[in-house]
């Protein structure tokens, strides 16, 4: 800069608006360090993970102006790649692409250096890894080989490469947690031994804990007594079949729950997963082939295949809730009787399936609770309703009558929620924005079969353990919000309650309290889960008149919680049950079931009440399946 001064090809105002900008460029999303190369000479690398593809290029392209050296960008997707790999077209610059460790480099005055590092493998899977750390290594300088597949388990392996290793400046080990190799290439050679420990992978977690077994990466020999915790989010949408996959994905037994299916829905379908990618990210995808000779299945049919003994009563008592909602829903949009109803739903040919599915696959993975993130709803075009109704709005007329009381966002004109998910979310499901606090065992994707280009079409789920239990009883670390009030009219608490609620408060209440100047008032409470203090607290702020929420963290003991549903009065109605080691302690019936119940069948509330709750006590005299 300072040579194109002296010969007047850049100006002194450009010289000093260089040097303001040398320690880092603002782009206001993030600050680009420029002067890495000159205090460690190493390349700058960028952390593509959790960035939007703008902000990947515009992070690159301030590294490429402003500085001389490669650039080298790590996890990231397919569009932030092509992003990457536009800027450094248009520059004319080279690219080093690693599309399985999702890595990609600009490859410019890469400035060869004395040494040579050597990457081994202990398996192929962890070739992603690898290639990494070797275009890593590469882009210093020095001359790289990556060398795969030479594990402790063949030592011979080893054996064969010993020359290769003796010979290296350098050698970096990718390889399981356990360091195995790392500590027999130590022994081996005598310069530096750099340990990559790679994550065990899924297939691995299965072998240890045997094929039937959900993932649990935990060495808790009780962790199957422990319900499980699943956390929906529908990054692109949500449909029967996309939620399915996703249980499969985070490990629910493929065989079980196919075979389960066959034998509710038998000789109908041949059904199979395939790995495939949707926007950049690996899911798996549900592929069913209907047998064309068999028709629709009946509701009687159905309906008596699912109370075969051999399905567990969970799996049973989910699917009819299920089946049971939908129907509801598809009643009161198309004025039909509660049987007629829940046929007109399985006209869609692969309904039944999810369903059974889905259910079978919960039950396999020991998930008690579901929460269920902001859905985004496509709107104002149509889709091909089922037979005999032509075209129906979107989102779907049962779709908007089932996800009353969710979360929901814009999501274009495509339809992303079908009935069948909404039907799972508003039978087994309930709302949440954030994840819950458990401890993360497994996550899954599942893939429609659509390729959105503004959003992967995936549906994601994570499957976890709530964060501590005692002797049977769960233990959870919550926050509690008050506020003071004095000068709020009754209305307005009662609109600033339910808002709490409906951003996921677990309770809210008032207490009457005798404030200052002897006014009365009342001090407005909501208890919440630690990650939604922030939303809570700006809620309180927004729709109350307070100047200051007071916050405390404490430790809230529960009961076991699931979910069943009963028969009652020819629907069902479903049961919240408190269990301690497996005993039944408590079970309440739903009032808003109970409530729709009645109105269905023209009877009062409190006499559908007492039959829901004489069926709700049955469940005390017997233990819950946990098979």
């Amino acid at each position: 800069m300072l040579d194109g001064v002296a010969s007047g090809s850049v100006s002194a105002p450009d010289a000093v608006e260089r040097l303001r900008d040398l320690p880092f460029a603002d782009l206001g999303y993030a600050k680009v360090d420029r002067h890495r190369e000159l205090r460690q000479g190493t390349c700058e690398i960028v952390y593509a993970a959790g960035k939007t593809v703008e902000e990947v290029r515009g992070i690159v392209a301030s590294i490429i102006e402003g500085n001389v050296g490669p650039v080298l960008v790590t996890r990231a997707n397919e569009d932030q790649r092509d992003a990457v790999r536009s800027l450094a077209k248009g520059a004319g610059l080279p690219v080093e692409d690693r599309p399985r460790s999702r890595a990609i480099a600009i490859a410019r005055n890469v400035y060869r250096t004395p040494g040579r590092v050597v990457v081994i493998t202990a398996g192929t899977s962890d070739l992603p890894v690898a290639e990494e750390a070797a275009l890593t290594a590469r882009l210093m300088g020095p001359s790289v080989k990556l060398i795969a597949d030479v594990g402790v388990a063949g030592l011979h392996r080893l054996a064969g490469i010993r020359g290769e290793l003796e010979s290296a400046d350098a050698v970096v080990v990718v390889a399981g947690m356990e360091g195995a190799l790392a500590s027999v290439v130590g022994g081996l050679v005598a310069g530096p031994v750099v340990a990559c420990p790679t994550s065990p992978t899924e297939d691995a977690i299965r072998r240890r804990f045997g094929p039937g077994r959900p993932i649990d990466t935990g060495d808790r020999p009780d962790s199957r007594s422990m319900s499980r915790l699943l956390f929906v989010d529908p990054i692109g949408g949500a449909a029967g079949d996309m939620l399915l996959a996703a249980l499969l994905d985070a490990g629910a037994p493929e065989q079980l729950v196919f075979e389960t299916v066959e034998a509710v829905l038998p000789g109908r379908f041949i059904v199979s997963t395939e790995e495939v990618r949707r926007g950049g990210l690996r899911a798996t995808a549900l592929q069913i082939d209907p047998r064309q000779e068999v028709g629709a299945i009946s509701v009687g049919d159905l309906l008596s295949k699912m109370d075969d003994e051999s399905i567990p009563e969970p799996v049973r008592s989910r699917a009819r809730l299920v089946l049971d909602r939908l129907g509801t829903a598809e009643a009161k949009v198309h004025r039909l009787g509660p049987g007629d109803a829940i046929a007109h739903a399985l006209r869609e040919g692969d309904t039944s399936l999810d369903v059974v599915g889905i259910a079978v696959a919960l039950h396999a993975l020991d998930v008690d609770r579901m929460i269920v993130s902001a859905l985004p709803l496509g709107s104002g075009g149509s889709v091909a309703g089922p037979e005999g109704h032509g075209w129906v709005p979107m989102p779907a007329p049962a779709t908007v009558e089932l996800l009353r009381g969710f979360p929901v966002r814009g999501a274009g004109r495509a339809e992303t929620v079908t009935p069948t998910a909404a039907a799972v979310f508003a039978a087994l499901g309930e709302p949440g924005e954030a994840v819950p606090e458990m401890t993360l065992e497994a996550v899954g994707y599942g893939a429609g079969l659509r390729e959105d280009p503004d959003r992967p079409n995936v549906v994601r789920v994570l499957v976890g353990t709530p964060a501590r239990i005692s002797s049977g009883i769960r233990i959870r670390e919550l926050t509690l919000l008050e506020a003071n009030l004095d000068d709020l009219t009754p209305e307005l608490v009662a609109d600033a309650t339910e808002a709490l609620f409906a951003a996921g408060a677990l309770d809210v209440w008032t207490t009457p309290v005798q404030m200052k100047k002897g006014r009365a008032g009342v001090v407005l409470a909501a208890l919440c889960d630690q990650a939604l203090e922030p939303v809570m607290t700006r809620l309180l702020f927004e729709t109350t008149s307070t100047f200051g929420v007071r916050s405390r963290t404490m430790s809230r003991s529960e009961l076991e919680r699931r979910t069943v549903a009963v028969p009652v009065a020819g629907g069902s109605v479903r049961v919240k049950v408190g269990l301690l080691e497996g005993r039944v302690l408590t079970a309440t019936p739903e009032h808003d079931d109970v409530v729709a119940l009645a109105k269905q069948r023209g009877r009062p509330v409190r006499e559908m009440y007492q039959e829901a709750a004489a069926a709700a006590a049955s469940l005390r005299q017997q233990e819950v399946s946990r098979a």
